[in-house]
């Protein structure tokens, strides 16, 4: 037969409910809030707007296993016209475009706030190889289907010596 001494019983169990109570606000301090979490995977279609021209692209994030909100791999479809870079012999200027994708990584930052970089090849008329071109931003979903956020650009030669050209950052919408 077990014998239970009620005055250390209740002792004991007032400390336990205590601490489950301290823990539990602390909790909430810590922040935890009332505010929605929307991860960003799954396919958006989006908009890049400098002044009034808005460039639609596509872009897909996918959660690495086991890490489902917290950081995966993105592809990028963002459609490119040629540009000229300094990226010929002896640094001369050449008409360049980018492959169709961009392959990349984004994670978390804070809660609702997703940072990205994707890299794309830069191709010659030819479809040589010449350079590549990094893109990273953020993106912040506000709503299960709608996010908003910002992307910028640096160039490289195929060595990944940066080209004398300054970020641009551009706003982006998505849903």
């Amino acid at each position: 037969m077990i014998h239970v001494n009620m005055r250390g019983f209740s002792k004991v169990l007032s400390v336990v409910v205590l601490a489950m109570m301290t823990g539990s606000a602390q909790a909430r301090q810590d922040g935890q809030d009332s505010e929605p979490t929307y991860p960003p995977e799954g396919s958006w279609l989006a908009f890049a707007t400098t002044g009034s021209v808005k460039r639609p692209f596509m872009d897909t994030y996918a959660s690495a296993q086991n890490q489902h909100g917290s950081r995966g791999t993105v592809v990028c479809t963002l459609a490119s016209g040629r540009i000229l870079l300094p990226l010929g012999p002896q640094g001369a200027l050449i008409s360049v475009t980018t492959t169709q994708t961009g392959q990349g990584n984004w994670m978390r930052v804070e809660k609702n706030v997703y940072a990205f970089t994707a890299w794309r090849i830069l191709t010659d008329p030819d479809g040589k190889g010449v350079g590549w071109v990094q893109f990273w931003g953020e993106i912040k979903p506000d709503a299960p289907d709608h996010f908003l956020g910002e992307i910028n650009a640096a160039f490289y030669t195929l060595d990944f010596v940066a080209l004398p050209i300054p970020p641009i950052p551009t706003p982006t919408e998505g849903w």
